[in-house]
């Protein structure tokens, strides 16, 4: 299994950084795996801003790639929940995307092909970046029978 995490915007606090850092480099122990930080549109107009992130994003995507986005509307798993669905999805390549403040533009939202709702709460950028991250990381142990999951 191949993954991929798309995320619009990058992280400027060092406590964000350092912890992304250190589940990313526990991620990589278990699976190849690729962060890509695209640029957030700084322009005045939300919508020029959501059509140019909405390119830079489907720019990173291949074809048979499975685009999962993060989205409040999508589905919520517990960690053993997303561990399975990982092993059901295995020998896809998966490639997991974090909008900017604005969200996704429709065409990103149409080619997606599943939708991950972390929770009801709304989280900051950067911090739902870290929660990914480890919440790969935990699905990763669940599936090879680390005792990292308590659960």
């Amino acid at each position: 299994m191949k993954l991929r995490l798309l995320v619009v915007g990058r992280l400027r606090q060092t406590g964000f950084q350092s912890a992304a850092a250190e589940y990313l480099r526990r991620i990589e122990a278990y699976f190849p795996f690729e962060l890509v930080e695209i640029r957030d549109g700084k322009l005045k107009d939300k919508e020029a801003n959501l059509a140019k992130e909405a390119q830079d994003v489907l720019d990173q995507v291949r074809p048979s790639d499975q685009l999962i986005l993060l989205d409040n509307r999508g589905n919520q798993w517990d960690s053993p929940g997303l561990a399975k669905w990982l092993e059901v999805h295995e020998s896809e390549s998966l490639v997991f995307a974090i909008g900017s403040s604005y969200g996704f533009a429709q065409a990103v939202r149409t080619r997606a092909n599943h939708f991950w709702s972390l929770s009801q709460l709304t989280f900051p950028h950067e911090l739902a970046r870290v929660i990914v991250l480890e919440q790969l990381y935990r699905a990763a142990t669940i599936r090879s029978g680390h005792p990292y999951h308590h659960g």
